[in-house]
């Protein structure tokens, strides 16, 4: 168990070293009872105590709930590990109410991690335009790419232009793990084909994804690029998801 301190606010990582090989599947990483009043929580949102703390894990988000007065932040890895082997937890932060209010010192903490420093992010999400549950309106790879054509368009008509290409839920494959792209719709995966749809040269494509059981490794090439994936629940590997210019 480490803890590290940097602009106020402290990060605490668990690692645990595999003395026979064994399957990791739920990993309390912070557990705790306050009198303080506690809100706010869930996958994405820290959890809010009495208005002058905020504790939560870091993204990629494990589940940051509570009950009444107990605190628990969950990590589900789900992750074999052989004799010897060492797993390392998401981060977990404990952060202080500044000057402002604590929905403030939250946001700036937040902002200070930003990959973008300056300006904002435009995210085109198709979500609505597919849904298993309501319309029975089902995804399909000519769907993607003619929004990607069409966004295209946007860029070359009308100099709209967007980082990113989010694709919203139903893009797995039912009965397996969460993690892997519909056989139907991309029976030879999916990152490569979207690749050389890329919307320009600064723009990714992503899939909609809960990402708790996810262990997130980041490998440096030549040329400045970092190349990310994930592993998770005993997969050897999956698919490059994204890339980041470094």
């Amino acid at each position: 168990m480490i803890y590290k301190i940097k602009d106020g606010v402290y990060y605490k990582t668990l690692s645990a070293v595999a003395k026979e090989p064994f399957l990791l599947k739920k990993l309390t990483t912070e557990a705790f009872k306050t009198s303080l009043p506690l809100n706010r929580g869930g996958e994405g949102q820290p959890v809010f105590a009495g208005g002058e703390m905020f504790i939560g894990a870091e993204f990629p988000t494990a589940c940051n709930g509570f009950t009444a007065d107990q605190l628990d932040i969950l990590q589900n890895p789900y992750v074999r590990l052989e004799k010897g082997g060492v797993f390392s937890s998401f981060g977990v932060v404990f952060g202080f109410r500044g000057a402002d209010t604590l929905e403030r010192s939250f946001e700036k903490h937040v902002k200070s991690h930003a990959l973008k420093k300056s300006g904002t992010l435009k995210i085109y999400s198709d979500w609505g335009l597919h849904d298993e549950l309501s319309d029975n309106i089902r995804l399909s790879d000519e769907m993607v790419k003619d929004m990607i054509s069409r966004i295209k368009s946007l860029k070359r008509e009308n100099g709209v232009n967007f980082d990113y290409y989010l694709m919203d839920a139903f893009w797995w494959e039912d009965g397996e793990e969460y993690i892997g792209f519909k056989k139907s719709i991309w029976p030879d995966g999916i990152s490569l084909e979207y690749d050389r749809e890329r919307l320009n040269k600064s723009s990714e494509n992503k899939p909609w994804s809960g990402l708790s059981w996810a262990i997130l490794k980041k490998t440096d090439k030549p040329g400045g690029e970092t190349v990310c994936e994930i592993e998770n629940k005993g997969a050897d590997k999956i698919t490059v998801l994204w890339k980041e210019k470094t």
